[in-house]
């Protein structure tokens, strides 16, 4: 699996949740979530991204 193919989904959908102020809304009381797990997605796809092995160029 391409490593750039699970990143790429998971930095479009946390630049759509920044720019369009999307949240979970809050429940009893109004307004919303304080942890958005929708953006906070990123960081743990991101944090699993540093151990795809990525090509290296052959030794010359």
């Amino acid at each position: 699996m391409n490593p750039w193919a699970a990143l790429a989904p998971s930095v479009g959908l946390y630049l759509a949740i920044q720019i369009g102020d999307l949240n979970f809304p809050n429940y009893p009381t109004s307004g919303t979530w304080f942890f958005n797990p929708m953006a906070w997605q990123m960081m743990f796809v991101a944090s699993q991204f540093q151990f795809f092995p990525l090509p290296r160029s052959p030794n010359v």
